[in-house]
Order: structure tokens, then C-alpha cells, then sequence
């Protein structure tokens, strides 16, 4: 899941993002480590991408049935071309984690999604209609977006095609 708000009231300069990992089972995820990244592209990203990672981990302890969310920040010149269909924003992360269970291999989870409709918000509407719905109108600021899975980086362990060298790369 992402959740995100604006970094700045006026003007903003971008946009904070969270990208939420949930452990949906009954134990903990122990040594969790979390890397994530943000790539604006001009068109689909290409077959056989390598999903490069942010060299910043984040280490956590993920409760059962409980989320950890990380932060990124999208600059307001990315969501504008997005906007304006000029080119595509596309969030990706990686945890690696192990279970509580002394034998079990080190699982692994990997997620993409592009971000494909902004909705803006504004203070006061402009008197020009037409701005009410434009990211670069003045009083005007991101208050949600529209998402969906890219065609690769979404698998779990061994399915995933790169889970030796990713594991590896997160210890």
C-alpha cells in the first residue's frame, strides 16, 4: 500500500510517499530489512529491468498481522509530467525478512507499482475552471492517486528470479 502527502504547504516542491509493507501472518517478521526506490520513466520500464534499490536499509521488526511503512519523496517536476502524460512514475521495494522459526530460509518479497492518476486538491478554486484540476494551478496540491502492479518485481522467495543475489545484496 502507498500513502502519501505533500512535503511542503505552499508552494510544494513534492511529494511524501509511504510504501507499506504488512505482514499478514500469525508471527513476527524478525531482521526485516527494507529498500526501496522511485524512478519516473518515459514509457514502460524495460523487459528484464533490474530494479535498482535505494543503498539506504531500513531494519525493522514487523509485528503479526501488523505494517512498517518507508519514506520516499516524488519532486512535484516528476508528478508534473505525470500529470501532463510526459511520463510515468513507477515505486518499487524489496524486504527481506526471516521468521521466527530457526530453520526457515530467509523469505523475500518484492513489489512495483506505477503511479497512474493524480488527483489535486486546492484551498480556494481558481476562477479559471478549467486550473481546478491542473498540478501547476496555484493553491493546488496533491491529495491522492491511483495505482497499479507493474508487469514485473511483484513475486515472494524463491519466485522471485533474483532471490539469491537480493537476499544476498540485504544482508
Amino acid at each position: 500500500m502507498v500513502q502519501g502527502q505533500p512535503i511542503a504547504s505552499s508552494p510544494w516542491t513534492g511529494q511524501q510517499i509511504f510504501l507499506s509493507f504488512a505482514n499478514s501472518g500469525d508471527t513476527p517478521a524478525r531482521k526485516a530489512v527494507i529498500r526501496t526506490n522511485v524512478q519516473d520513466w518515459p514509457e514502460d520500464l524495460p523487459e528484464g529491468y533490474d530494479f535498482p534499490l535505494d543503498p539506504k536499509k531500513v531494519e525493522a521488526v514487523i509485528g503479526p498481522k501488523a505494517n512498517y511503512a518507508t519514506e520516499m519523496v516524488i519532486d512535484k517536476e516528476k508528478l508534473d509530467q505525470n500529470a501532463h502524460a510526459k511520463g510515468r512514475i513507477f515505486i518499487w521495494g524489496d524486504v527481506m525478512y526471516r521468521d521466527i522459526f530457526p530453520d526457515d530460509p530467509a523469505r523475500l518479497s518484492e513489489s512495483c507499482i506505477e503511479i497512474t492518476y493524480l488527483t489535486v486538491g486546492w484551498v480556494n478554486p481558481p476562477a479559471d475552471k478549467s486550473l481546478a484540476t491542473d498540478i501547476d494551478a496555484p493553491n493546488t496540491q496533491l491529495v491522492g492517486f491511483q495505482s497499479n502492479a507493474c508487469k514485473q518485481h511483484n513475486c515472494y522467495d524463491k519466485d522471485c528470479k533474483d532471490y539469491d543475489d537480493r537476499v544476498k545484496d540485504m544482508q
